[in-house]
């Protein structure tokens, strides 16, 4: 039996997925057949997984990244500018970012200030990882 999984495509030159004019892909796949014994790979094995971070090294990590404040699960900052366009503008830096790390950040975007909260959802908490996007976002503003 197959199935097809649809996703948008981007455009990498202008950064986004044009709907409107049809940019959508189909990757084929097939479910296994109920008597297919062969070998699956084990995915879990194959990804680093990244560990949580203790309170030593989140306030080490702080240090370095002062404008970043710790809360309970996440590190978060608030960034202001003159208007919300640029908040926007921010914002699809901030995308570019999360996509190239794998990472998918919260993001509060009101009139000219735009919350980033980073967490690795899938260890519940802070990492190295969190982090490490923080420090590429703030390049965004340097």
């Amino acid at each position: 039996m197959k199935f097809g999984a649809h996703f948008y495509r981007r455009d990498r030159r202008r950064g986004k997925a044009d709907v409107r004019r049809g940019e959508i892909a189909q990757i084929p796949f097939e479910l296994p057949k109920a008597d297919d014994t062969s070998p699956r790979p084990n995915l879990l094995q194959t990804i680093p997984m990244a560990d949580l971070l203790n309170a030593k090294d989140i306030k080490d990590w702080l240090k370095k990244l002062p404008e970043w404040d710790h809360d309970k699960k996440h590190i978060e900052r608030t960034f202001e500018f003159d208007d919300f366009s640029q908040g926007i503008e921010f914002v699809n830096g901030v995308a570019e970012i999360a996509e190239e790390d794998d990472h998918c950040p919260d993001i509060d975007i009101r009139e000219g200030k735009v919350r980033i909260m980073l967490s690795t959802h899938s260890e519940g908490g802070v990492t190295d990882l969190d982090f490490e996007v923080a420090e590429k976002i703030d390049t965004l503003v340097e």
